[in-house]
């Protein structure tokens, strides 16, 4: 990034003067006009760099763009990642949750079952004794 600030420098500079100041905040800046407060303010003598050079520095740029996307995407997989890991983590709470379930509607249903076996067991031995002849015709057996 500074490489192409100071290329668009240059090209300026072969119009107009630079100057290099120091800011309030003791950052370097650079102006047109000489820095405020300068007593003998000269202005910055700038090369202009060889085709060669400004050849090699586009290239290190559009270098420094191909890491500056191959991090961008590797950080889009890595949230993406993570994304479907939480996912996964809410369908195993979920099954998990329908098995809770399932085993609660599994024991209620033995529950019934045992209930229903007890009836039946009582209808069969009302039938034995009424069989028997212990049960008169006014006591039938109900079926449950």
């Amino acid at each position: 990034m500074r490489r192409i600030i100071f290329l668009s420098l240059l090209s300026f500079c072969a119009q107009a003067e630079v100057y290099r100041c120091k800011n309030a905040n003791g950052q370097t800046v650079f102006q047109k006009s000489p820095c405020p407060g300068q007593i003998d303010a000269k202005p910055m003598d700038l090369k202009q760099p060889s085709e060669e050079r400004l050849q090699k520095m586009r290239v290190e740029e559009k270098l420094r763009d191909i890491q500056y996307l191959q991090l961008k995407m590797k950080e889009r997989e890595l949230a993406l990642r993570e994304q479907q890991a939480a996912n996964q983590a809410a369908r195993v709470d979920a099954l998990n949750r329908i098995i809770a379930n399932g085993e609660a509607a599994r024991q209620e249903a033995y529950a019934r079952s045992d209930a229903i076996n007890a009836a039946w067991d009582e209808y069969r031995a009302c039938r034995e004794r009424e069989r028997a002849g212990h049960i008169g015709p006014r006591n039938r057996c109900v079926m449950p």
